[in-house]
């Protein structure tokens, strides 16, 4: 292998020689190999400035450092190991919205003067961020996923859109009477608004309850009418309405959600999750995940939305390397490649990536997990079965949901 490498060295540096790139036959390989690379904004030539953008005191904090010790971790290692393209490291700069849009506003555009590309932006903050997106032609990636932030060449997505979720749910359990309890966030908006596509598409016409927090949920959500519960609340919200259910049927929720974590799985509830299991053997990619939380974050909790703000920068980071080989870590690069590249290999946490294929190869599968079944993983969590959604299916969602 060796001994290919220095072939390879020396035909390079021949070349070089003869398209008068080199000088002198003084200079050495090794200043050949260091080739500059375009300085930008958020790139001075040593150092990749990434723009995190999170409610860190709010309402909403207690989902953002979760996530955010996730993406620490996943650059921390990644600097470990010499950082992007073993040469230029990686440091991230952020700001506390406390979960304001207008606060979110003027965080993007301040980071906006730093930054390469946004690592993170929660989403109380997409939508205020969203112009500066636009106009400074940035990246951002985004924590979770609907359908419009898929579809937009600006954010970089890991997930299933909730709006998919939905649908998959639906038509995996199609015998029983869903209740779906959703509020204004801006998930919760669209899974509300997913609700009657999906339920038309699964032939669950007039199965389907979507029901909007207030004192009357606990009226109206009884076992007689709702056979499956899907829950999707923001964090610091309509938090005592679910806590104060009598219902005992089975709760469906995001394991990334605010509100969940492996502590708070109670017997009836089916989390929604990546679909490996929490445990070292059982991906590459968990392996490296874990070996990195024991180097960086050695007191982490086994918590679904660390490990999910981890998996969210591999396809920025990604881009990161094809840019930095091509000799130009720019804003307008990194845009290039997010819409021109091949495959992403997500290393197992989801499908791998494919912007290029017709059509797209984007996440679909979930995981479903309960507590207390057979074969528990680290978080006790047992997984019940891996479900997709039928692609017919998803083209019409698609195309009802975005007018396509």
């Amino acid at each position: 292998m060796c001994k290919k490498l220095r072939v390879s060295v020396y035909a390079l540096f021949l070349l070089l020689i003869s398209c008068g790139e080199i000088a002198t036959s003084e200079q050495s390989i090794t200043e050949v190999l260091k080739a500059p690379v375009q300085q930008a904004v958020g790139f001075d030539g040593e150092v990749i400035r990434l723009g995190v953008l999170a409610d860190l005191t709010g309402s909403g904090a207690n989902l953002d450092l979760a996530r955010l010790a996730g993406i620490e971790t996943f650059w921390a290692e990644v600097n470990k190991s010499g950082g992007i393209g073993k040469r230029v490291l990686v440091e991230l700069l952020s700001v506390d919205h406390q979960g304001e849009p207008t606060a979110a506003a003027i965080g993007a555009s301040s980071l906006a003067e730093s930054v390469v590309s946004f690592a993170f932006i929660s989403e109380v903050a997409a939508g205020a961020a969203y112009p500066i997106l636009v106009n400074e032609n940035i990246l951002a990636v985004s924590p979770t996923s609907t359908l419009d932030w898929e579809s937009d060449p600006r954010f970089l997505t890991h997930s299933v859109p909730v709006e998919i979720m939905m649908l998959t749910l639906f038509e995996s359990f199609p015998g029983a009477n869903w209740c779906v309890l959703a509020d204004r966030s801006p998930l919760g908006t669209n899974v509300s608004a997913s609700v009657g596509v999906a339920e038309e598409l699964s032939n669950l016409k007039e199965r389907v309850l979507l029901i909007e927090p207030s004192a009357n949920s606990k009226e109206i959500l009884t076992n007689e009418r709702c056979s499956h519960l899907f829950v999707e609340l923001a964090e610091g919200r309509h938090q005592e309405e679910l806590r104060g259910l009598s219902y005992d049927g089975f709760i469906f929720k995001r394991a990334t959600s605010g509100n969940s974590h492996e502590s708070s799985l109670r017997a009836q509830e089916i989390a929604i999750d990546l679909t490996p299991k929490w445990r070292v053997d059982s991906t590459l990619g968990m392996r490296e995940f874990m070996t990195a939380l024991i180097r960086h974050t050695p007191d982490a909790l086994t918590d679904s939305r660390l490990r999910d703000g981890y998996v969210s920068q591999i396809r920025l980071y990604d881009i990161l390397e094809r840019a930095f080989v091509s000799g130009e870590v720019t804003r307008s690069r990194l845009r290039e490649i997010a819409d021109d590249s091949g495959p992403v290999n997500m290393r197992s946490f989801v499908e791998d990536i494919d912007v290029t294929s017709k059509p797209e190869i984007l996440p679909r599968a979930i995981g479903l997990f309960s507590s207390g079944g057979e074969d528990p993983d680290d978080r006790g969590w047992s997984r019940l079965q891996v479900v997709e959604p039928t692609e017919s299916n998803v083209k019409s969602l698609v195309s009802k949901q975005l007018g396509d």
